[in-house]
C-alpha cells in the first residue's frame, strides 16, 4: 500500500512539474493575411511541439481578453521555446513569416502588424487593453493605376490616425483619380479639386456623388517630385490633405557691382556714369562718343569694394586696340592722348577670380578724299557709299587726271606712281608723299565722265577707274532704251526687263524707277548695258 502511494504521488508530481506556456497572439494594424490563415511552429533544441509538420499547427483556439480577441496556442514544455508565427501556405511560408522568436520560458503575448513584424510581451495579455481602433483599406483609384480591388493602398498610421499615400511618379495623378475605402465601398472625390496643385488647402471636405465628373485631377503633378497624399476619417467625414514637394534648384548669387568711370571730365565721386552689366558675359561696358573726355585723367571704381583701377603701362597711351585685357592696380590714372580721333571708345571691364582686367577698343570712321591737277591739288571729299566704298565722278578737266592726282585717306596721301586703266583692274595704293609719284588716267574718246572708287581690301587700300556719263543727261542707244539718273533716281524706259546692280554686284531693283542712295550703279536695260552716277 505504501509502494503504491508513493507512485501515484510520484506521478502527479511529475504532471505537475511540466509547464505548459500559452502564446497568445492579436492580429495589430495592417494585417499581413487573413486570420484564418496563420499557423504557429513552436520547438526547442530536441523536440517538435507542433502535432503537424511544416508549416505547423493552424491557430483556431480564441480567447476574448477585456476587449481584445487573441489567439491562444499552448506549448507543453519543461523549458525554453522557439516559435515562428507565417501565413500556413506550406511552400510559402519561409517568405511570409516572422523572423525565428528564440529563447521564450512561459507565457508571452504577441501583436502581428504588416510586413510581418511583431511586438512581444511578456505574461499573458492584461485585461485593461484598450478597445481596438477600427481601420480601412484604403485605395487610390485611378486612370493611371487601376480602378479595381488591386489599386495600390495607403500605409495607416495608429499614432496620427492617418492613411498615406506617398507618389513619387508625380505626373500620374494629373490623370482622374479617386479615394475609395474597400471596407464600405465608399468613393472619395472633390468636384472643387480641380487644378493645380495648393499646398494651403489642408484638409478638405469629401462626399460621394458617384459623378465621373467628380473625379479628381492636380493638372501640374509633374512639376512635382513627390505628392503626398493623406486621408482621415473624422466622425463620419473623410478629409484629404495634399502636399506636393520640388526640388529645389539652388540660386547660384551672382555677385555683381556698380562700376563708375570717374575723372577730370566726369567726376571722382559717385555722380559719376556707371558702367551697364552684361549678365550673359559677365562684362560691365560702358561706350563713350564724346570720345575727347577720355584724353584726360580718369580711373576705373568698384562702389561696393571701393577699388580703384588704373593702369601705370596705360598712362598717356595712345589707344591699341591690341591691348586686350590688361592687369589693373593702383597708383596710376588712365589717360588717352589720342582719343578724340576716335568716334566710339568702348571700355569693357571684367572681373576674373581676384584679378579685374580691362579692353579698351576704339572706333574710327575713315575719311577718304581725292586731290590733283583736276581741282588745282584741293582735298574733296569722296561719296561714302553703303558698301563700304568711296566714289568720286571727274566730269571736267578730265584731261588733267593723266597729270596727277592722289588719294588722301585719314590724312596720309596715297598714290603709287601708277598707270590706271580706264575700265581695269583694281591697283593698291601706297603712301607716297609728294608730287612725282601720283596716280595718272588717260581718258579718251567719247568718254564723258571717270568714276573713281576706293576700297578697303584687308590691310590695303585699292583704286580703280571706270567710265562714267554725266548723272543728269539719258543715254539713248540704237535700240531705243533711255537710261537716266537724277534726283536720287534711277529711271529706265523703253525696256522690257531691267536690273539694277551695285559695282559689286549686288542686285538693287528690277524696277523702271528705282530710287537710290549716292553712289555708282550698274543698270541692265534688255540687252544693253550701263554704269551709272547717282548724286
Amino acid at each position: 500500500m505504501k509502494k503504491l502511494t508513493f507512485t501515484l504521488l510520484f506521478t502527479l508530481m511529475a504532471i505537475f512539474s511540466a509547464q505548459a506556456a500559452k502564446v497568445y497572439l492579436k492580429i495589430g494594424e495592417g494585417r499581413v493575411t487573413a486570420e484564418s490563415d496563420i499557423a504557429v511552429w513552436a520547438w526547442d533544441d530536441s523536440n517538435n511541439f507542433c502535432t503537424n509538420g511544416w508549416p505547423g499547427d493552424k491557430l483556431t483556439e480564441k480567447e476574448t481578453i477585456g476587449t481584445a480577441d487573441y489567439f491562444v496556442y499552448t506549448v507543453n514544455t519543461e523549458g525554453s521555446y522557439n516559435i515562428i508565427f507565417n501565413n500556413n501556405e506550406k511552400e510559402n511560408a519561409n517568405t511570409n513569416r516572422t523572423t525565428e522568436i528564440k529563447g521564450l520560458t512561459g507565457d508571452y503575448t504577441f501583436v502581428l502588424n504588416a510586413d510581418w513584424n511583431f511586438t512581444k510581451t511578456e505574461g499573458a495579455p492584461s485585461a485593461e487593453t484598450p478597445e481596438s481602433v477600427e481601420t480601412y483599406t484604403v485605395q487610390l483609384r485611378g486612370a493611371k493605376y487601376s480602378w479595381g480591388t488591386d489599386a495600390p493602398a495607403f500605409t495607416y498610421n495608429k499614432e496620427t490616425g492617418e492613411y498615406v499615400y506617398e507618389e513619387t511618379e508625380t505626373a500620374k495623378l494629373a490623370g482622374d483619380f479617386k479615394i475609395t475605402i474597400v471596407d464600405t465601398n465608399t468613393w472619395l472625390h472633390n468636384d472643387e479639386f480641380k487644378g493645380t496643385l495648393n499646398n494651403e488647402w489642408g484638409f478638405k471636405d469629401l462626399y460621394s456623388g458617384g459623378s465621373s465628373a467628380n473625379n479628381m485631377k492636380i493638372t501640374d503633378a509633374a512639376d512635382y517630385d513627390k505628392i503626398t497624399l493623406t486621408v482621415k476619417k473624422e466622425g463620419e467625414t473623410w478629409k484629404l490633405k495634399i502636399v506636393g514637394e520640388k526640388k529645389e534648384t539652388p540660386v547660384v548669387p551672382v555677385e555683381t557691382y556698380t562700376v563708375q568711370l570717374r575723372g577730370k571730365k566726369y567726376s571722382w565721386g559717385t555722380g559719376a556714369p556707371a558702367f551697364t552689366y552684361n549678365a550673359e558675359t559677365k562684362e560691365y561696358v560702358y561706350e563713350e562718343t564724346e570720345t575727347a573726355k577720355l584724353a584726360d585723367e580718369f580711373k576705373i571704381n568698384i562702389v561696393e569694394t571701393n577699388a580703384w583701377l588704373s593702369n601705370g603701362a596705360f598712362v598717356n597711351a595712345a589707344l591699341n586696340n591690341e591691348l586686350g585685357f590688361q592687369n589693373l592696380y593702383d597708383g596710376n590714372n588712365m589717360k588717352i592722348t589720342d582719343a578724340a580721333d576716335y568716334d566710339k571708345i568702348t571700355l569693357t571691364v571684367k572681373k576674373e577670380g581676384e584679378t579685374w582686367k580691362l579692353k579698351i577698343v576704339g572706333v574710327k570712321t575713315d575719311k577718304v578724299q581725292i586731290t590733283g591737277e583736276f581741282n588745282g591739288w584741293s582735298q574733296v571729299d569722296m561719296v561714302s557709299n553703303p558698301n563700304g566704298t568711296y566714289t568720286y565722278e571727274v566730269e571736267e578737266n578730265m584731261a588733267a587726271l593723266s597729270e596727277g592726282f592722289g588719294i588722301v585717306i585719314n590724312g596720309v596721301f596715297y598714290a603709287g606712281n601708277t598707270v590706271l586703266d580706264l575700265d581695269g583692274d583694281a591697283v593698291v595704293l601706297t603712301g607716297n608723299p609728294g608730287h612725282g609719284k601720283d596716280l595718272t588716267l588717260i581718258a579718251e574718246g567719247d568718254v564723258a565722265s571717270v568714276i573713281l572708287t576706293v576700297a578697303k581690301d584687308g590691310d590695303n587700300w585699292t583704286v580703280k577707274a571706270a567710265t562714267g556719263k554725266t548723272s543728269s543727261v539719258a543715254d539713248v542707244d540704237a535700240a531705243g532704251v533711255v537710261i537716266a539718273a537724277a534726283n536720287g533716281e534711277i529711271v529706265v524706259d523703253g525696256a522690257q526687263s531691267v536690273a539694277v546692280y551695285t559695282t559689286s554686284g549686288a542686285l538693287v531693283s528690277t524696277d523702271v524707277r528705282t530710287r537710290v542712295a549716292a553712289g555708282l550703279y550698274i543698270v541692265r536695260a534688255d540687252n544693253v548695258v550701263k554704269k551709272v552716277i547717282v548724286k
